[in-house]
């Protein structure tokens, strides 16, 4: 191993930036198995009902709104449930 370049998932790289097509490959170098995570926008749906919660749990906060379902502890979780739908929405397929 030289102390001029670094050695990369059996690739060498070397320590000055690549230029042209080298950057790109320089940029490609990945483990074996490993894949790009693929992120997309959610569907609207998911992302409506995601804001209506969202929104309803914020009317039971500040305006002391009654909705049954999401008084006491249930604002918390109705905040993590709005947050994991988008979560999914963004990472899932079909969501």
């Amino acid at each position: 191993m030289r102390l001029s370049g670094l050695y990369c998932y059996k690739q060498r790289i070397d320590w000055e930036r690549p230029r042209g097509r080298h950057m790109a490959k320089a940029l490609k170098v990945r483990p074996e198995g490993e894949e790009k995570m693929g992120l997309k926008a959610p569907g609207i749906l998911t992302f409506m009902i995601s804001v209506i919660l969202t929104v309803a749990v914020i009317f039971v906060w500040f305006f002391d709104a009654q909705i049954p379902l999401l008084q006491g502890p249930g604002m918390i979780v109705g905040l993590l449930l709005a947050q994991l739908i988008l979560v999914l929405g963004c990472t899932m397929r079909g969501l």
